[in-house]
Parts: structure tokens; sequence; C-alpha cells
């Protein structure tokens, strides 16, 4: 028998009518698309708080970067271990330069590389972590951050300052030489002038009123020229303000006496950088560093005498020493280089470039008794450069320094004929000749030397904010030769002798000669060395003083 299935077409009417369960079907169909997007939005905003996460993450190390310039690199990674950022695909740390100029687009306000260096770019990619996509795809998904912080770090610093070598006499000549006084100035007066310490921003506050210049920016102060007797006056008011009687009275008197048309032009005495468009009036905390009333003094009388030449007989009363001369040569400083500057990293200041004469007449001895030895000492010194490489402010005022990249000025230096129209030409070293230093009817004697002292390199030296508030001089030195160039140049000495043939030449071996003036020499490295001191440079070395540390903090800037 054969059996047969059939469905009755009200059954299958009645079946397709019934909707009992259906939710439970439609959720047996659409639950895996649920939990899929249930899955994707849990991942998605879990990303989103990651990234969220290392933004602000990466937005410190761009900041700490650029709070630590010279570092950037290893502060943006000590950055991201400090806050457990985890492993990282890629970190890129690019210094450049921000400005916030507002005419420029943001996008383009940071340059990569433009230097000085101000603002740092950190970028920072890592994967994300998933919890549930990783079921449906191997994919990746990258977080990729970008920062950048600019640092409102500043330093203010000099260079040629050596106070402690001041001790009147010889830089009583040379001083009034330079501003054309007559004053004596003793020993205290120098220590209560090295002493006193001047603020920037009042010094500029003070000849702004005291000149009635009517200057409403720092920046239209500097653009003056000032007689140095006003400048000298201006520091006098202020001596006498902070109650340094001393230093006031040393001032004015110096003040009363200075040739009348000796000018300063102040950009070359002070740079202060960013400040420039700040109003005269008020106290400016970034204008806050002190600088000596002496070295100020010093460098405006260097500055003032650009490209002059100041002549002195010196009477110090040396023994052996029958009569000594002086001619002092000083060039213009380079431009955009001024003695003291404030500002970020890459500003510098420089020196002078100075030549200096000094003829010694020596009484011989021995052989040469009676016999007038002429020993004439020649030294170029080129400008020494001072360049401001790094700024730390790590913990901002509580740890903070400052790194001063130094070159010292190569140094060159002769025994040989030199005449007053050589002694500022620039081709002289080609053309030295053999000086005659004994000339005599029956006896000749000519001699010649060159020396060279110095090199090209840098020397950095850090600064703390101890070294800071204790005023301290950091040297660069290229060559030891330096502290006894007179007796190095004797012992290299190639001496001519010629005499009559009554004369024994035997008895006036260049060892006989030499033996003369060598205990000169000696003599005359310590007068060298005192007067380069009291005009603030000196063979192959270069002293900086940081005068103050300024940690504005940095700030994101996109």
């Amino acid at each position: 028998m054969i059996s047969r299935l059939s469905f009755a077409p009200d059954k299958y009417r009645s079946f397709l009518r019934n909707t009992d369960a259906n939710i439970a079907i439609m959720t047996g169909f659409i639950l895996p698309v649920l939990l899929s997007s249930s899955a994707l939005a849990v991942d998605l905003a879990s990303a989103y708080l990651q990234r969220r996460t290392a933004q602000s993450v990466v937005d410190l190390a761009a900041m700490n970067a650029a709070n630590n310039m010279h570092i950037a690199e290893a502060a943006a990674q000590a950055t991201l271990n400090a806050n457990t950022f985890g492993k990282t695909n890629s970190i890129v740390v690019v210094k450049g330069r921000y400005s916030p100029d507002i005419t420029i687009a943001p996008n383009a306000r940071f340059k990569p590389g433009a230097q000085p260096f101000n603002a740092v770019q950190v970028t920072v990619s890592k994967d994300a972590r998933l919890y549930f996509a990783r079921t449906f795809t191997k994919e990746r998904f990258e977080i990729k951050v970008a920062a950048c912080a600019g640092a409102a770090n500043e330093a203010t610093f000099s260079v040629g300052s050596r106070l402690a070598a001041l001790r009147g006499g010889l830089a009583n000549t040379i001083l009034n030489k330079l501003l054309g006084t007559t004053v004596e100035l003793s020993l205290m007066d120098y220590n209560a002038l090295a002493n006193s310490e001047v603020r920037i921003d009042d010094l500029l506050n003070t000849i702004n009123a005291k000149q009635n210049l009517q200057a409403g920016t720092f920046s239209e102060v500097l653009d003056h020229s000032v007689a140095v007797n006003d400048l000298v006056k201006s520091a006098a008011t202020i001596a006498t303000a902070d109650g340094n009687d001393t230093a006031a009275f040393a001032l004015r008197g110096l003040a009363g006496t200075v040739t009348p048309s000796l000018k300063v032009p102040l950009n070359k005495l002070i740079n202060i950088g960013p400040y420039g468009i700040v109003a005269t009036g008020d106290r400016t905390p970034g204008l806050g560093a002190t600088v000596s009333m002496l070295d100020m003094l010093r460098a405006a009388a260097m500055i003032a005498n650009g490209e002059r030449q100041v002549a002195v007989n010196l009477d110090l009363g040396v023994p052996g020493i029958a009569k000594l001369s002086l001619d002092l040569a000083i060039g213009e400083r380079p431009q955009y280089a001024p003695w003291v500057s404030v500002g970020e990293t890459g500003i510098t200041v420089s020196t002078s470039q100075t030549k200096l004469r000094l003829v010694a007449e020596v009484l011989g001895s021995g052989a040469l008794k009676s016999t007038a030895i002429k020993l004439p000492v020649y030294l170029e010194l080129a400008t020494a450069d001072a360049s401001l490489s790094a700024i730390s402010c790590i913990d901002n005022d509580n740890n903070k320094s400052a790194t001063v990249a130094v070159r010292p000025g190569v140094a060159r230096a002769a025994i040989a004929d030199v005449n007053d129209s050589e002694l500022l030409h620039p081709g002289l070293w080609k053309t030295l000749r053999k000086a005659d230093i004994i000339k005599t009817p029956l006896l000749k004697v000519s001699a010649k030397a060159v020396v060279e002292v110095g090199n090209v390199t840098s020397t950095e030296l850090e600064f703390d904010q101890p070294d800071v508030d204790d005023r301290v001089i950091k040297r660069a030195n290229s060559n030891q030769m330096a502290q006894s160039i007179v007796s190095s140049l004797v012992e290299q000495t190639s001496f001519d002798i010629s005499a009559l043939g009554i004369i024994n030449l035997s008895l006036f071996t260049p060892d006989v000669i030499r033996a003369v003036l060598v205990p000169v020499a000696s003599t005359l490295d310590g007068v060298v060395s005192e007067i380069l001191d009291t005009v603030g440079i000196s063979l192959g070395e270069a002293d900086v003083r940081v005068h103050g540390i300024r940690c504005g903090g940095s700030n994101l800037t996109g």
C-alpha cells in the first residue's frame, strides 16, 4: 500500500498566519550582526580613548622636549616611558622654529630645521589594543598622534669679563685713555663698581628718562647713540637709588671728565632680543638680569673707541725696563654681536678685534752693560665669539642651566718692526720685518719671532643657577702658551748680529742677548696680561658670564 503525504490548504494557510515566537526567530537571525556591531563599537570607543590618552602623553613629551632642546629626543622618550606609554611603532622628534605671527597660516608657523630652535614637534604611532575585532580581522589598527610645543626659555650672557685683574694703576691709565678722562680710581672704587650690579631694564628706563628720548619701547631706546658720560650718569643715578654710594661717587667723578664727543650706539652694547617691543617705564621680568657696572663701563669704552688707536707712555717703575710705551688699536665689533645679549638659543656676543704694540727699552747687563736694547712686541687678537647653544629648564626654576659655546679668538704675536701706519693694516703679517733691537755705532742686532696661539673650535661651558647667583666667570682656553707669550717669543727669536772689526763677536752671541731679555720677558708677560685684562680680552682665551636664566615654560603650539 502506498501512503501519500498531503497538506490541506487550510492547514497551510493557518501555519503562515501563525506569529508565535517571531521575535525569537528574528533574534536568532540578527544576533550575530548585533554582537558584531557591539564588539566593533566597543573597540572603536576603546581606540578613541586610547588615542585621547596617547595625545595627552605626546603633548607632555613635546613640552618636555621643548624645555630641554639640547636633548629633545631623550626628553621626549623619557616622558613616554614615565607615562607607561607602551610599545611604539615609531617616534619622530623634529626641532625647528615656531613663529606666532598671526599673518602666517597656522599649519605653516612651525618650520622644521629652522634655527635657532625654539620648538619641537613629536610624532608617535602605536597599535591600538583591540578586544573583539581580532575575531574578524588580523589587520592592525594604528594610532598616530603629533604635538608641537615651543619654549620661551631665555638667558642673558656676555663675553670678555675679567674683573679680578683690575687693580688700579695700569687699568686707570688705559681706561682714562679710552674715555678721555683723568680720573684716578682707587682699588676701592674698582671693587665697588665691580660689585655693583644694574638691571638692564632699569638702565634703559633711566637713559630714556634722563636723556628725554621719549621712546615708547625698549627697541626705540636702543636705536639711539648716547654720550658715554650720559650713560655713566645714568648708572650713577641707579647706584645712588640702590644705596651704592661708593660706586655712585666714582661714576659721578668719571662722568664729569669723559670726552663729551665719545658716544656709544646702545644696540652694540645691549641686545634684548624679544623684549624690544616691550613698553618702557616699568620693570620687565625678562630683563631682570643684572650686569656689573664696571663691565658695562669697560664695554662702553671699547665700543665707543671702535676703529680708534690709543697711545700710552707707561711709567710702571719696572726693574730692568727704562721705558715702556703702548699702542692699542681697537676694532669694531661684528655687526649684531653686542657685549651682552638677552634671548633664546642661537644668539651670539663677541669681543672686538684688538691690536697691541708694546715697546720696551731694556737696560743691558754683562757684556751689554750700558747698551740700550729695544724690544718691540706686537700682538693681534681676533674676535672671540660666544653663542648660547642650549637652555635646560628641568622642573622650571628648581633646576635650570645654560650652555654657551665659546670660540676663543686666534692670537698672533711677533717681535718685529711695526710702524704707526702699519698698525691698522690688515696685511701686516705678510710683510713683517726684523726689528733693530740694538743699534750703536759699533754693534747692530736685529731680531724677529712669530708665535700663533688659538684654534677655531668651540668649547661648551655650562652654567647652572648657583653660577649665575655667584657671578661665576668661566674661561675657554685654546693654548697654555697664552700665559707666557713674550717669553715664548724671546725663546724663538732669531738674531742677526753685525759689528765693526774691533768688537769681539764671541761676546755678543744670541744666547748672551737672550739671557738679558729672558728676565724682562717674564715681566712683560705680566704687563701684557694686565693690559688685556683691562680691556676684557686675553690671548687665546675667552671669558663668559651668564647673568640670568629665565624659564618661561613650554606651551603647545599646534
